[in-house]
């Protein structure tokens, strides 16, 4: 499957999210090792990932977006979650996650939020 390179570095933003390294190969590109028991103990490379073609993949990061989003208050962006679900498009849903994790790294980092 051919994927665009907006698809994959979203991709990357979602692994890393959920606490996968990334880490760059000169030989094969950049590899992606998740610690998490929901990916076992492997490792993948980048074009390999499946949030934007997988709802088991991407729901454990929707279900993490919103818990965060309960924990910090924002109902805006749990709001731009539930439209997109509401959509049943994994394709939006994958972009309103990659929105929604841009948006969650760019803000200051406090107690509440790690």
């Amino acid at each position: 499957m051919n994927q665009d390179k907006q698809t994959i570095e979203g991709n990357k933003v979602i692994a890393e999210f959920m606490g996968a390294k990334v880490e760059s190969n000169n030989h094969t590109g950049r590899d992606v090792t998740f610690p998490e028991i929901t990916h076992g103990l492997r490792t993948h490379k980048s074009f390999q990932l499946q949030y934007h073609t997988s709802w088991d993949w991407l729901m454990l990061v929707v279900q993490k977006c919103y818990s965060l989003c309960n924990d910090l208050q924002h109902p805006d962006q749990e709001e731009e979650l539930s439209v997109a679900l509401l959509s049943c498009d994994i394709s939006e849903v994958h972009e309103a996650v990659v929105k929604f994790i841009t948006w969650y790294n760019s803000q200051p980092k406090t107690p509440n939020n790690g």
